[in-house]
């Protein structure tokens, strides 16, 4: 979550269902408790940033989410490449 002023918003980046687990109301079933959730702690929107596939905005439409005009998502493409390298 993060404060703005007197606004506290909590940031969700998209929820995965595996495929097999799909159209069961998983998926609802989360958002909905982790609305319910935020919502105890005092937080007044929900930002959620998902892919631009229709599939997935309609599934969060259906749950009350609309486009937002609050924050708009930028990007900046990097050449950096991290290596991690581990002594097994």
């Amino acid at each position: 979550m993060k404060q703005y002023d007197d606004l506290l918003i909590h940031y969700l980046e998209e929820i995965l269902v595996f495929k097999e687990y799909q159209n069961k109301g998983l998926g609802t079933k989360l958002l909905q408790e982790l609305e319910s959730l935020v919502k105890k702690q005092g937080a007044e929107k929900i930002n959620l940033s998902t892919t631009n596939e229709k599939k997935h905005q309609n599934f969060y439409s259906r749950l009350g989410f609309e486009k937002s005009d609050f924050l708009v998502p930028m990007l900046k493409k990097t050449n950096i490449v991290i290596y991690i390298f581990m002594q097994i």
